[in-house]
């Protein structure tokens, strides 16, 4: 077979693949270019995933032991602003993410390393996204009925996305609720689409398992599950066939397939919250606790258009707190709603999925995604209208819905070509921004008011070859992703295989 041949054969898969790899190369070289803890979280996630490996659950304002030699930690907690940001002031997260990094931090106490197991830790947040990215291709994919080329235009999309370069390359816990908010909507997308007559007991298993996950990653996909979890047994109790009794059963066996799993495994930690701090997520203490005062009403808040156009605008900016503008960004989400729209209305995909059969959306689905997406703004509002720091990374649970419904709103006004489009503007602008050089000397935090770091965090923790290394994958990356599009447009009129 020839090289087109095969390429043609494997566009899709090609294009999956570029798309994890890009942004992984991107995402590491993040990670190799900020000297050690330069976000100011990750001190703190750092004591958590540590208290951990020691078998030990710790308390917001409890002080995480530092292994001797963990120098560059040392430095970075000398270097606070005070108590509260030395204790593990992040303890109100669920601990899955840090449970599955435990072995992470054993390597590093083992090597000695200077950071406390800081880098491994980022590169675990970059792994978990990284799945991340392939759940938004499986979303992609049965939102549209199918249709595998939605399916990777959602994928980079997701992937190409700058706030998530910057924050999944930091030692913090968002990977996993990316992953976990992305498989959740999944799952609940694929429950949905089975035969109202017949249960699949494999898809009510994905779904424990995703609201398992999502429970011990943030408290976010938590709301995210019990979303997912009620609406999938409401679908069932409206569209099985049979008697009351039968119908009924149904939806008790969805709730007990996505409920039971995250009550059994991370229930005692919320009821643990709410008995430490108040409340089951924590928030309130902690804002308490850093002399947050509220901004208003939650309604308040959610009515505020700057506010959340300018989260929308920092989606896109390389830096966590600033919103540096990406050309033609309200043009592109304006297109996508559009698109959307159509798809309630017409229930099909613009793309095919062989010669002359559109992929069939179920509105059901499609009300479950933008659903999630609002309840995803409803805590970021609840959290902000307390007092809360007003950051896009609170909608990264969001990120792989978003991005599914975005690819399925401007595929379905010009398939497979509006689709492309953006992903080369947002490939173009990603790699416009990515660092290279950086002075670590240079670099100021807010937090040092004007002054240089601590001296032994004045490195960058990798060296120039590792570095190097995330730009040739970034390469590879891309022309796979390059490939792929370049195909699927040449043959948008042409059955897929």
């Amino acid at each position: 077979m020839s090289v087109a041949g095969l390429v043609s054969r494997h566009s899709v898969r090609i294009g999956l693949a570029g798309a994890v790899v890009v942004f992984v190369g991107i995402a590491m070289l993040f990670a190799f270019e900020q000297p050690p803890f330069v976000a100011p979280d990750e001190t703190a996630h750092v004591g958590y995933a540590q208290e951990i490996a020691r078998f030990d659950l710790p308390e917001i304002t409890a002080f995480p032991d530092v292994p001797a030699s963990a120098t560059q930690w040392q430095a970075e907690r000398e270097s606070g602003r005070g108590d509260r940001y030395r204790a593990v002031w992040v303890a109100n997260h669920p601990p899955l993410h840090y449970v599955a990094t435990a072995p992470l931090i054993w390597l590093s106490n083992a090597l000695n390393r200077p950071d406390g197991g800081l880098l491994l830790l980022r590169l675990a947040n970059i792994a978990f996204a990284a799945v991340g990215v392939g759940a938004t291709y499986l979303l992609g994919r049965d939102l549209s009925g199918g249709i595998r080329r939605i399916g990777v235009a959602a994928a980079a999309i997701a992937a190409l996305a700058p706030q998530g370069h910057t924050l999944f390359s930091q030692a913090m816990n968002d990977g996993l609720g990316f992953a976990a908010g992305t498989a959740m909507v999944w799952a609940g997308v694929r429950c949905i689409g089975t035969s109202p007559g017949r249960f699949e007991r494999r898809d009510l298993v994905l779904l424990g398992a995703a609201a398992a996950v999502g429970a011990g990653a943030r408290s976010a996909t938590l709301a995210i599950a019990v979303v997912v979890v009620v609406w999938v047994a409401v679908a069932r109790l409206r569209t099985v066939n049979g008697s009351v009794g039968t119908r009924l059963g149904a939806a008790a066996q969805v709730a007990a397939f996505g409920l039971v799993p995250p009550l059994a495994l991370f229930g005692w930690h919320y009821l643990r919250n709410d008995r430490l701090y108040g409340d089951f997520a924590g928030s309130e203490f902690l804002l308490d606790r850093f002399g947050r005062r509220p901004r208003g009403s939650l309604l308040d808040i959610l009515t505020r258009g700057d506010l959340w156009i300018d989260l929308y605008h920092m989606l896109m900016s390389p830096s966590p707190l600033l919103p540096i503008r990406a050309p033609l960004l309200n043009l592109a989400l304006l297109l996508a709603a559009m698109g959307v729209v159509v798809v309630a209305i017409t229930g099909r995909a613009g793309d095919v999925v062989r010669r002359g059969v559109h992929g069939i959306v179920t509105r059901p689905a499609l009300a479950l995604s933008v659903t999630v997406v609002f309840v995803v703004i409803v805590t970021v509002a609840q959290h902000v209208s307390g007092g809360g720091s007003r950051y896009a990374r609170y909608l990264l649970p969001a990120l792989g819905v978003g991005a599914a419904l975005v690819a399925l709103g401007l595929d379905r006004l010009w398939p497979r070509i509006l689709p492309a489009i953006t992903v080369v503007l947002m490939g173009w602008w990603a790699l416009r921004n990515v660092p290279s050089g950086v002075d670590p000397a240079a670099v100021r935090r807010p937090r040092d008011r004007g002054q240089r770091m601590p001296e032994l965090l004045q490195v960058l923790p990798a060296s120039p070859w590792l570095r190097t290394a995330a730009g040739v994958v970034i390469a590879l990356g891309a022309v796979a992703v390059a490939v792929s599009l370049v195909e699927g447009v040449a043959r948008r009129v042409r059955p897929e295989r």
